[in-house]
């Protein structure tokens, strides 16, 4: 994928080809229910030791969730149906978390090229 981060590389504002009011600079993390503080489910502190402290994913394969219960290392958070995100140009919007995975997919991506439908 090509977000904004990648361990080991910086980014210009002009590698997001895709404008950057349309771009997720960072989330709020899916920690699961009796996991806060451990290791690489929580990363409070990033170690270096676990990458998922600095990668989550998001789109098909990791949609948004407010579920405690839920065990993805994705974005996720114990607000009532919503995950705040940044996003590149630096406005905060919280992200309802039913939002197509799909939609959310091109948020992720910085130079995707696509139009981002209405979420």
């Amino acid at each position: 994928m090509r977000g904004a981060f990648r361990s080991g590389t910086g980014r210009r504002l002009i590698d997001f080809k895709d404008g950057l009011s349309n771009t997720f600079l960072v989330g709020e993390k899916q920690v699961p229910q009796g996991k806060e503080g451990i290791g690489a489910w929580d990363c409070s502190i990033y170690d270096g030791g676990n990458y998922q402290c600095s990668a989550r994913g998001a789109g098909m394969v990791h949609p948004l969730t407010t579920d405690l219960g839920n065990m993805d290392i994705g974005f996720g958070s114990r607000h009532l149906g919503v995950v705040n995100f940044v996003f590149a140009d630096g406005h905060v919007q919280a992200i309802r978390a039913t939002i197509s995975p799909a939609i959310l997919e091109l948020l992720a991506n910085r130079q995707d090229g696509q139009v981002i439908p209405d979420f």
